[in-house]
């Protein structure tokens, strides 16, 4: 391993701090976000990023000021110490149980809980360790949308990351085909990687580098039974109409990586491109959506 030089910043505020992870992550691309809550002062709580570039405090506070709600107290910069981090985080990763799925890192050796379906993922440079809660929702609405008696035969996990959501899709749906795509070559690479090590096979598997639907293979005249795009607000946004375009008929969508506060908007969208919302999954202030065709729609 490794080690690697961060900077870390610390923000503290005694409101919501669901505006501080959107800046963090969507704006400034934290490699990792984490809350401290103490209870002891006012329920204070610390935000803390890791970058693994030096951010600019100018542009930093200029994001900040935007900030409506999270009444932040104080803001603190700080370089640390070369650390291998990979394996500092991994020791802090215990197993966890989401739905029917087991997610651990390579460091638990026990074989999974009877009944669970084992990913193994580490955390590393590629984003979906399985802990966050956009990922958790994920999981859950693949779960459910593989439910129903359709045959899925074809899945595409947009902004695969890790690969931890195709996997789970292609645990639940053995005899599908899975294209995996990211715009981050990083996170194509891992996701070959994790397919490798968590033994699934090769064939009928595709990962793919691709800024959205840029990659011809996506855009054939066969359909996408299953599309989980587990990404952020205006790349849904941006997609919703290609999204709509290479789904089947009797299709399901798994949107996710936004706020709870972005979701009307993101359903009003793709409600004008005929998918309705059959499922809302709220973890923390991130929503996890479940969409199929009009056509289609069961509400459960």
């Amino acid at each position: 391993m490794i080690a690697q030089t961060f900077y870390e910043l610390q923000v503290e505020c005694t409101g919501p701090t669901a505006e501080l992870e959107a800046i963090f992550e969507q704006l400034l691309d934290a490699n990792a976000i984490s809350l401290e809550r103490r209870e002891d002062t006012k329920q204070l709580t610390k935000v803390v990023a890791l970058f693994d570039i030096e951010p600019s405090l100018e542009q930093v506070d200029f994001y900040l000021s935007r900030c409506l709600l999270a009444n932040i107290k104080s803001v603190q910069l700080q370089k640390l110490p070369p650390t291998d981090w990979v394996h500092e985080n991994r020791k802090e990763f215990p197993a966890f149980k989401i739905g029917r799925f087991w997610v651990h890192g390579s460091h638990i050796t026990h074989p999974a809980p009877t009944g669970l379906f084992p990913l193994c993922v580490d955390a590393a440079q590629a984003f979906g360790s399985g802990t966050h809660a956009t990922t958790k929702g994920c999981l859950l609405a693949i779960q459910n949308a593989s439910r129903s008696k359709r045959h899925i035969r074809r899945i595409l996990d947009l902004g695969c990351g890790s690969g931890i959501l195709s996997m789970a899709a292609k645990s639940l749906n053995p005899s599908a085909a899975v294209m995996a795509a990211d715009y981050d070559k990083i996170s194509v690479e891992t996701t070959r990687q994790n397919w490798h090590i968590n033994q699934y096979p090769k064939t009928a598997f595709f990962a793919l580098h691709s800024d959205g639907f840029s990659h011809e293979r996506l855009r054939g005249k066969h359909k996408f039974d299953l599309i989980v795009a587990n990404i952020l607000a205006k790349p849904l946004k941006q997609f919703a109409p290609l999204i709509a375009q290479n789904l089947a008929s009797n299709g399901r969508v798994i949107l996710s990586g936004l706020l709870t506060s972005q979701m009307r908007d993101i359903r009003a969208i793709y409600r004008h491109h005929h998918l309705f919302v059959m499922q809302h999954i709220q973890m923390d202030a991130w929503s996890t959506l479940l969409l199929a065709p009009k056509t289609n729609y069961t509400k459960r």
